[in-house]
């Protein structure tokens, strides 16, 4: 089952909003898995098939974040699993509000912090 993790270098403030950087991973078992588990050097490990970022308000819960991951790789996976375009798996084209304002930018660079601390350890599934 493909799972999603937060990487915590990938969370930063972008245009007044908190920008998540989710990387998408496949286990043995999973389609194509092959494809992104390599040998580097003597050691084999697995490479994300997907990177994907979203961006959300600083208000955005820990749980929101959640939801949103696991739609995102839902989304991916299917469309990395059948061949098609990896794009494909991007439903949500919206454009997130940008806000330029100190005060604004402020918010976001503490939600990053609160971000990088806690969401690193989640191991997110596709529950769908």
């Amino acid at each position: 089952m493909p799972y999603a993790k937060v990487e915590p270098k990938g969370c930063v403030e972008r245009h007044g909003n908190v920008q998540v950087k989710l990387s998408f991973y496949l286990e043995p078992g999973d389609a194509r898995y092959d494809e992104h588990h390599v040998r580097v050097g003597s050691n084999w490990r697995t490479n994300p098939f997907h990177n994907h970022m979203i961006h959300v308000s600083p208000e955005t819960t820990d749980e929101e974040i959640e939801v949103a991951a696991r739609l995102h790789l839902h989304n991916f996976y299917a469309a990395w699993a059948s061949h098609r375009d990896i794009v494909e798996g991007w439903h949500d084209h919206r454009q997130p509000v940008r806000d330029y304002s100190p005060e604004r930018r402020q918010l976001c660079e503490a939600r990053v912090v609160t971000i990088r601390r806690d969401l690193p350890s989640l191991t997110l599934r596709d529950v769908a």
